[in-house]
C-alpha cells in the first residue's frame, strides 16, 4: 500500500525523496501556489503517481470547472471527483458530469469517486454505480474509489471491515471484468493506525492512502513507526500548525523536526 504524505510547501523538497513517489495535491492549494503546482510537476515528468484532490477535507466546495482548470494546469495521473455529503445521487451526477468533461479535454489520466449513503447499503449501491458507470462510459480510464474516514462512525465498522464487503460486493456484481478491477484509495489516516495493520497492507484491493499525520506527528517532535500501532501517540493535529489551509503555509528551521518527519515518512514506505 502507498502512501501519499500532505506536505507543507516550503518542506517539499526537504523531506520528500525520490523513494516517495506517490502524492496528493490539494485542489486550492494548486490554485493559489505555483511552487506547490511546479513540484508536483516535476514529480510526475520524473515518473511520479499524483492524485488531484478535490479539498473536500479542507471545506471547500470543488466544482466541475475547478477540478477541470486544475487538471489542465496540473497533469495528475488521478483525479479525484467531486462528492456531495450524504447524498449518493449527486455524487453519481457530480462525479460523471466532472469525468466527462475531463475526458472531452483530453485528459489521460484515472478518476477516483468517493461514494456516499444514509445506509450501508445505499453506500454499497452507489459504490457499485459510480465504479460500473464510470467504467462504462469512460473505458480509457481506470477507477478508484475513495473511502472516507468516517466510515466507523457512519456504519460502525472499520474501513478494512467495509473493503472487504465492498469487495465482496463489486466481484458479485462482475467475478470478471472492470468493476471487479476497481481498487480503493483510503481518504486519510485514523489516529488509531489501521491502516498500518497487517491486513491492510495485504489487502491487494486497497492500493492506497493519504495523510498529514506524520508530517504533523514529526513537526511535532514524535517519531511514529508502524511499531506504534497498538498505542500511537496522541496526535496534535493541524490545528497546530494553522489549520486545515493555513498548514500548507507552515515552516520550520529546525533540523530535528524535518529529519523527524523524514524519518516518519520513510518507516510508512510500504
Amino acid at each position: 500500500m502507498k502512501f501519499a504524505h500532505i506536505t507543507p510547501i516550503s518542506l517539499l523538497d526537504r523531506v520528500l525523496s525520490p523513494l516517495d513517489d506517490f502524492h496528493l495535491v490539494v485542489l486550492n492549494v494548486a490554485e493559489r501556489s505555483p511552487e506547490y503546482v511546479e513540484f508536483y510537476r516535476d514529480r510526475i515528468a520524473s515518473g511520479n503517481y499524483v492524485i488531484l484532490d478535490s479539498a473536500a477535507f479542507e471545506g471547500d466546495v470543488a466544482t466541475p470547472e475547478r477540478m477541470v482548470k486544475a487538471a489542465l494546469i496540473v497533469q495528475p495521473s488521478e483525479v479525484v471527483l467531486p462528492d456531495v455529503l450524504e447524498s449518493g445521487e449527486e455524487t453519481l451526477r457530480l462525479s460523471i458530469q466532472t469525468a466527462s468533461r475531463l475526458d472531452r479535454c483530453g485528459f489521460p489520466g484515472n478518476f477516483m469517486a468517493v461514494p456516499h449513503g444514509s445506509s450501508l447499503s445505499d453506500y454499497f449501491r452507489n459504490a457499485t454505480e459510480l465504479s460500473a458507470n464510470l467504467l462504462a462510459a469512460f473505458p480509457g480510464h481506470q477507477v478508484t474509489l475513495g473511502i472516507q474516514e468516517e466510515i466507523p462512525e457512519l456504519f460502525g465498522m472499520s474501513r478494512l471491515e467495509l473493503c472487504r464487503r465492498l469487495a465482496h460486493q463489486l466481484d458479485s456484481v462482475a467475478e470478471t471484468g472492470p468493476v471487479s478491477q476497481v481498487r480503493f484509495h483510503l481518504l486519510g489516516v485514523s489516529e488509531q493506525l489501521e491502516e498500518g495493520s497487517f491486513e491492510a497492507r495485504q489487502n491487494p484491493r486497497i492500493r492506497s492512502c493519504d495523510t498529514a499525520k506524520f508530517v504533523i506527528w514529526g513537526l511535532d517532535g514524535i517519531h511514529v513507526t508502524p511499531r506504534h500501532r497498538d498505542h500511537p501517540p496522541e496526535y496534535p493535529g493541524r490545528k497546530k500548525f494553522g489549520g486545515r489551509l493555513g498548514y500548507f503555509d507552515y515552516d520550520t528551521k529546525s533540523r530535528v523536526r524535518t529529519h523527524l518527519v523524514k524519518e516518519n515518512i520513510a518507516a510508512w514506505r510500504m
